[in-house]
């Protein structure tokens, strides 16, 4: 007899695969529409072009003569791309003359050259710029005078670079007395990093030998939060400075201090976040330092007088102002909402209001008991914000909401909560999809995702390295990012010119409940194809378990190629089955309808 072979749409990990029987129980580039399981759309390099760093921010924005700006903020730079340009807009931190011949070399056969510099302030990782260098010994000027690492850090007052050339003899000091070098910010870490005291993580974080101790604001991987006042950009670093570039000094400018703005007063210089309201035109500080104060306090918002930049004393002829969460230790996240701004603390979630003159805004705590995996791990999608918990999803409308996760348990018993700072949470729109980013306990970065489609209540789960996700993006296509490229996502069934691989597999069904062997002769696909390929076929695989928990891998029964929705000869006998479905082909994408097999009771001994 022919069986439809209904599958419940959803993956579903975290109970056992014979429970789950009639469902799917594993995906990779596989999402469900409308019930139904899809491979997912390409992706390729919107430029040729890469910035340097991991990238943990991004933003957009059109000016009023119609230039279209990309900010994106990384763990070594902050750039503007523009016209698939990339432009480094780096705040400088000093820019000093050195002393006479204040490069030397080191030993024979090596790069690496000796800067000394009296209380450089620098870490490693850092990038300086030297300048007015005379060549020496078999260092060109050329390679001088340019933009450098700081690979080592000896003490307070030298570090060293690598150098294309190379020591020739003996420890050779030069450079001449015109040499500058102006030093960018300091570089944040790309990990998370735990512990205390010299030694720890970078080697001389911060000042040269001072004592780590883990926080919010240090030993987290850095992070940027993004916005636009007007047609200019602000951007903030967690548990960092405060930073503005102004679109009229072109993108030849670099990025400056806030605070450092002619007429600025009493800007706040620390932050763990930032963003600029939409209706009244505050730029809002989370986790700022307090007014006549140089320490961060983590619980603290400020806000700027309205459609004022650098006014922050409030005043009576101000709407600048203050206000301290009450509950937990710091502010991990902020998002806008609708007509509201979330702020998640380690412990609370609260929601900023414009209430207006005097106070202008208020804040309240909507729950406690709660909070969220990092800055980035909250995204606005039909009208709801969606965020990861540090052990579960939930949803805000309102109220705080669980949502049922039936890949709960597999996420985060493989999930590196040490490096939870990292995870970041993207809207895909065109799919009623919100996509959370995160770090297996095996990986180095990003390389998983869980992904919600809010509308049919389905999840979904892969391998994707991507460390940011904007929706939409100017090109109408999602954006990502990854190894130093920007991504445009939902372009054709090509992963940047190789082909996808997408693959879906079942949990084990129980074929007439398992009582006896089951004949299945044929199998009649049903299948649409998607893409430019009009050749590739898809790979069917009939998995046989003859019980419970034995392994689905025990026994690949049938493998066949599927080009159309034909009928397929397989011929084989079991008490249980899956199926598992994939490709791997240029041009080429599938979606899955419903599946018959023609059933026959069998007479298998065991």
């Amino acid at each position: 007899m022919l069986k439809n072979l209904t599958i419940r749409p959803g993956i579903v990990r975290d109970i056992t695969n014979y429970s789950n029987s009639g469902g799917w129980y594993d995906c990779d580039k596989v999402r469900f529409r409308m019930g139904m399981p899809e491979s997912i759309g390409g992706w390729e390099k919107e430029s040729p072009s890469s910035f340097r760093g991991v990238c943990r921010a991004i933003h957009q924005w059109t000016a009023l003569d119609g230039t279209q700006y990309t900010a994106i903020g990384t763990n070594l730079k902050l750039y503007l791309e523009v016209s698939k340009t990339f432009y480094d807009i780096t705040p400088i931190r000093r820019t000093v003359a050195l002393g006479a011949n204040p490069l030397a070399t080191q030993a024979i056969g090596t790069n690496r050259i000796t800067v000394t510099d009296v209380a450089h302030g620098a870490t490693a990782n850092d990038l300086v710029t030297f300048a007015g260098a005379a060549g020496f010994d078999t260092y060109l000027a050329g390679a001088l005078n340019a933009e450098q690492q700081i690979v080592e850090v000896y003490d307070a007052n030298s570090y060293g670079v690598d150098i294309t050339g190379g020591a020739s003899g003996s420890v050779v000091s030069g450079g001449g007395a015109g040499i500058t070098a102006t030093y960018q910010i300091n570089t944040g870490l790309v990990s998370s990093v735990f512990g205390t005291g010299y030694g720890t993580g970078t080697y001389s974080r911060g000042t040269y030998s001072s004592a780590y101790t883990f926080g919010f604001s240090n030993g987290q991987p850095r992070t940027w939060s993004l916005d636009n006042f007007g047609e200019d950009l602000v951007a903030g670093i967690f548990g960092g400075g405060i930073y503005y570039w102004d679109k009229t000094s072109g993108t030849g400018a670099r990025a400056v201090a806030l605070n450092s703005l002619a007429g600025s007063n009493q800007c706040p210089t620390l932050c763990n976040g930032l963003l600029v309201s939409e209706i009244d035109r505050h730029l809002i500080i989370f986790g700022a330092n307090a007014h006549g104060s140089v320490t961060q306090d983590p619980l603290l918002v400020r806000w700027s007088d309205q459609e004022d930049l650098i006014e922050w004393e409030p005043r009576p002829d101000t709407t600048a102002g203050d206000l301290r969460l009450s509950t937990g230790s710091a502010i991990i996240g902020w998002e806008r909402a609708r007509q509201e701004t979330l702020i998640w603390t380690d412990v609370a979630l609260a929601s900023m209001s414009f209430v207006g003159p005097s106070a202008t805004f208020g804040i309240v705590v909507n729950s406690t008991n709660v909070s969220i995996a990092g800055p980035n791990a909250a995204v606005m999608a039909r009208n709801q914000m969606y965020w990861m918990d540090k052990g579960s999803f939930k949803f805000y409308n309102g109220s705080v909401n669980t949502i049922a996760c039936p890949v709960q348990s597999y996420v985060f018993d493989s999930f590196n909560q040490d490096q939870r700072f990292k995870v970041f949470a993207g809207n895909n729109g065109r799919y009623n999809e919100v996509w959370w980013f995160y770090q297996s306990l095996t990986g180095t970065e990003n390389d998983r995702y869980v992904a919600y489609n809010y509308v049919d209540e389905l999840w979904f789960i892969g391998d994707l390295e991507r460390t940011a996700w904007l929706d939409p993006s100017f090109n109408g296509y999602p954006i990502a990012t990854a190894g130093g490229y920007v991504y445009l996502h939902e372009t054709g069934y090509d992963a940047d010119g190789v082909a996808l691989e997408a693959s879906i597999e079942g949990a084990d069904m129980a074929i007439l409940d398992g009582e006896q062997y089951t004949f299945i002769g044929r199998i009649i696909p049903d299948i649409i194809r998607l893409g430019t390929n009009s050749t590739a076929s898809v790979t069917y695989e009939i998995l046989q378990t003859n019980w419970p928990n034995q392994g689905q891998s025990a026994e690949v029964l049938k493998t066949f190629q599927v080009a159309a929705s034909t009928q397929q000869d397989v011929r084989f006998r079991a008490r249980q089955f899956a199926l598992r479905v994939s490709s791997a082909q240029l041009g080429f994408g599938w979606r899955l309808g419903t599946q018959r097999f023609d059933l026959q009771i069998d007479g298998r001994k065991q």
